[in-house]
């Protein structure tokens, strides 16, 4: 059955999903501290912003960058329906959406503008991404690709 944008999303077995989504938010805050030891970003966790992006990235400019970070096995990203609101919404921003495809050859990761929220949560990893990072991943590129705004 193909995806409904008010779908609820599939969940995972209990706690894989979120160790994913953990050391995907690891490779960032490294590659963050070892290239850009002047930028911050912050990791939100919270039920109280239903939809925001999981991580802002202030940059040595002053300027904010907001990512949902998301990780799969498969074709499917599971984005919420608050999700696809609040990047849809903030599409003129700097407001991405990036997936870590995960294989047994390594993981890629996958970078698509807010603007293709409701693309992405339809068609998964078959939407064309704005960028695309094959293994192995420099997580320095893709820092740079997200803040320079693609």
């Amino acid at each position: 059955m193909k995806n409904d944008i008010l779908s609820p999303s599939g969940k995972s077995a209990s706690g894989i999903k979120k160790t994913r989504e953990a050391s995907f938010w690891q490779a960032i805050k490294k590659a963050l501290r070892e290239n850009f030891p002047d930028w911050s970003a912050t990791r939100l966790e919270s039920r109280a912003t239903l939809g925001v992006p999981d991580v802002l990235i202030l940059d040595s400019g002053g300027k904010w960058h907001m990512v949902e970070l998301k990780t799969t096995a498969s074709m499917r990203v599971d984005l919420t329906p608050h999700q696809v609101a609040f990047l849809t919404k903030h599409a003129r921003g700097s407001c991405w959406i990036a997936v870590k495809l995960t294989s047994a050859s390594g993981h890629e990761v996958f970078l698509y503008k807010g603007d293709q929220a409701v693309e992405v949560k339809l068609e998964g990893l078959r939407a064309t991404p704005t960028k695309h990072f094959s293994n192995p991943v420099n997580y320095r590129a893709v820092l740079t690709y997200l803040t320079q705004g693609g």
